[in-house]
Formats: structure tokens, C-alpha cells, sequence
């Protein structure tokens, strides 16, 4: 966890977007008590910090519930994320809210993103994000350092 401190600082934001490229399940959750309120959609997720992330998605309503105005304006609401680890270790899952969204040109494969910040991890589900985020940095590090030395 020592080295994820060098990846969070940029300019204008208190964590450095990683580039991620998953594939992402999600769903609005009620908190109280936790359970699903909505069936689960997949997107992409795009980039990722330990603090938020941007997803692409093709539907911002579901199950009738807008997934800015209908989650945001519940104080029990909450996006669920999930996303599956690239090496079959597992999940991460973490609930957030949304801060912003907008729609996407035609030419895109998905018709929205929009920003995520996370408001409920715990603390195992944080430590393998920093990880995760580590270990993704540590790579594009090392081949960035190949490109410069070829």
C-alpha cells in the first residue's frame, strides 16, 4: 500500500485516474436494510482511483429509477458496483453516488458515462482496490520504461 501514495496526486484532482477498462456489473442498492432494488446492468468501467471512478453505460434508468435524480435524491440509495479482478481473484464491490453524467456521441459503444464517487468500501474491499491500482500503475510504469528503452 506504500506505493499507491505516488499514483494519487495530479493537478486538479486529489487522486490520478487509472485507465481500467473492465467490464463492470451494476445496481441501485437500498443501504437500510442492504438489499438489491434493482436488477444488475453491465457497463464499462473506464478509469479509477480510491476515490471514484467513470463508467460507461448504455441506460441511465433501471427498473424506472434514474440513476442520478432517483439514487442521489434517496438518502437510503445507493450504486452498487462490482467489478470482477482481471486475474480470477475475485470481486471488488463498493457503493458510491453519482456526480455527474452525460450522454455520449453516437459513435460510442455505450450511450452514457458518467463519474462515480465511492461512499461505502470496506476496508479488506479498499485494500485490494489500492492493490489493484497499484499493481495497474506498477504495469504501465514498466512499459513505458520498455517503450523509452526501445
Amino acid at each position: 500500500m506504500i506505493g499507491i501514495v505516488g499514483i494519487i496526486f495530479s493537478e486538479k484532482r486529489r487522486f490520478k485516474r487509472l485507465d481500467v477498462g473492465l467490464p463492470v456489473h451494476l445496481c441501485v442498492v437500498e443501504t437500510a436494510p442492504l438489499r438489491p432494488v434493482t436488477k444488475s446492468i453491465i457497463g464499462s468501467l473506464c478509469d479509477l482511483t480510491p476515490a471514484g471512478a467513470r463508467v460507461e453505460v448504455n441506460a441511465v434508468i433501471i427498473n424506472g429509477l434514474h440513476l442520478f435524480y432517483d439514487v442521489n435524491n434517496h438518502p437510503y440509495r445507493r450504486l452498487e458496483l462490482t467489478l470482477e479482478m482481471p486475474d480470477n481473484s475475485g470481486k471488488i464491490s463498493f457503493q458510491g453516488r453519482i456526480n455527474w453524467y452525460d450522454r455520449k456521441e453516437n459513435d460510442s459503444q455505450f450511450n452514457y458515462t458518467f463519474g462515480v464517487e465511492l461512499i461505502d468500501i470496506t476496508p479488506e474491499e479498499r485494500e485490494r482496490l489500492y492493490n489493484f491500482l497499484f499493481n495497474i500503475k506498477k504495469a504501465s510504469n514498466n512499459g513505458e520504461k520498455k517503450e523509452n528503452k526501445g
